[in-house]
């Protein structure tokens, strides 16, 4: 069985403030006890724009996208790559600014209710592209909508891993942004699944 590995960063916005905030997660990445066989980088016009073309540019089986300010842990790849299923999910230990941090053991539940997939998520490449990718017309949870998608149309194997995924918590963060109507965005794409 094909296990290559692709991992990749993307940024959209201010390109030297991201590439900055960046370089620590491509170290995180750089230095996985099991090496990605891809490392791609993409600073893009809209995030999922830049997601897609980063794992547009990997030629792997599976793909892991990171965020710019979180953290893969060391043993991040070959963890994920123990486990089973088509979209291996990871355990998240959150970063507070004042330091604290706080391990959550994300169960597999009811994805309609609720995403308990982080970004950090493994999945087939083939099964990316044959859903779409990212979808670039929304402006928050475009990663679970894409869960959903794959869930659905492309009849992934949801399982999670030993992995840590290392989130940094950013009260500023887009899932905060004030100027988006979150409640009205959770609904829009639930509804796009319920039938």
């Amino acid at each position: 069985m094909d296990e290559t590995v692709g991992v990749c960063v993307a940024t959209f916005g201010d390109r030297d403030k991201w590439e900055e905030i960046a370089r620590p997660a491509l170290v995180s990445i750089s230095g996985q006890s099991r090496q990605p066989d891809q490392i791609t980088y993409v600073h893009g016009e809209t995030l999922a724009s830049a997601r897609n073309t980063a794992i547009e540019r990997l030629d792997t089986t599976w793909c892991i996208v990171c965020d710019a300010d979180d953290l893969l842990d060391e043993h991040y790849v070959s963890d994920m790559l123990e486990a089973k299923g088509t979209l291996r999910f990871p355990r998240v230990r959150k970063v507070y600014g004042d330091g604290r941090e706080e391990l959550i053991e994300h169960e597999k539940g009811n994805l309609l209710d609720r995403n308990f997939i982080v970004i950090g998520a493994m999945f087939r490449r083939d099964d990316f592209f044959k859903v779409g990718g990212f979808n670039q017309s929304i402006p928050i949870f475009e990663d679970w909508e894409l869960w959903l998608r794959m869930w659905k149309l492309a009849g992934v194997d949801i399982q999670p891993s030993q992995a840590i995924y290392i989130q940094n918590y950013n009260p500023q963060g887009r899932n905060q942004d004030q100027s988006v109507d979150i409640a009205l965005w959770y609904n829009n794409i639930r509804g796009r699944f319920i039938y």
